[in-house]
C-alpha cells in the first residue's frame, strides 16, 4: 500500500504527514496565534507536538538510521548520506529544544508559574525544526523518488 505512488514504505509516508502536520501547527501556534497572550494553549500544544515526534523518532526515523547506518558510514560523502546526517543533527537539536521546553511548562503547569523558555530559543527552536523538515522532505526525495 502506498500513499505517495513512490518506492516508500506506507510508515515512510504516515510518517512525513505527521511531520509535516506538526511543523506547520508548530509554525501557525509560534507566528499566527500569538503564543503571548495564551500560554497554557500554546504550551500543550508544543508540548502534544514534542511527544508525539519523540515517539516518531523512537519508532520510526530512530531505527531506520540505525538499520541503514552501514551505508551512511560506507559513503558519508554520498548526498543521501549528508542529507541524512544533516537532518538527523538538527532534528536532534529541535527535539532536544521542544523537549525541554515542554518540561519546563509541564513542571511550571503544576507550579502555576509558565515560563519554558526565551522567546529567542523557542524561536530557535522551531527554525531547526523547520529546517530538519526541509532536509526530512529532502531526504524522502533522494531515496524515495530519485533513488
Amino acid at each position: 500500500m502506498e500513499i505517495f505512488g513512490t518506492s516508500s514504505a506506507l510508515i515512510y509516508d504516515i510518517n512525513l504527514i505527521i511531520q509535516i502536520i506538526l511543523v506547520t501547527a508548530f509554525l501557525i501556534d509560534a507566528f499566527v496565534i500569538k503564543p503571548k497572550r495564551r500560554l497554557k494553549a500554546h504550551g500543550t500544544i508544543m508540548a502534544t507536538g514534542t511527544v508525539i515526534n519523540l515517539l516518531a523518532v523512537l519508532l520510526i526515523m530512530g531505527p531506520s538510521l540505525i538499520r541503514n547506518w552501514g551505508a551512511i558510514a560506507a559513503d558519508p560523502t554520498n548526498l543521501g548520506a549528508l542529507i541524512t546526517l544533516a537532518h538527523a543533527s538538527l532534528g536532534i537539536l529541535a527535539l532536544s529544544g521542544g523537549v525541554v521546553f515542554s518540561y519546563r511548562f509541564l513542571s511550571g503547569v503544576k507550579s502555576n508559574k509558565l515560563a519554558c523558555g526565551k522567546r529567542r530559543s523557542m524561536r530557535l527552536a522551531i527554525l531547526f525544526w523547520t529546517l530538519g523538515l526541509l532536509l526530512g522532505l529532502g531526504f524522502y526525495v533522494y531515496y524515495y523518488v530519485l533513488v
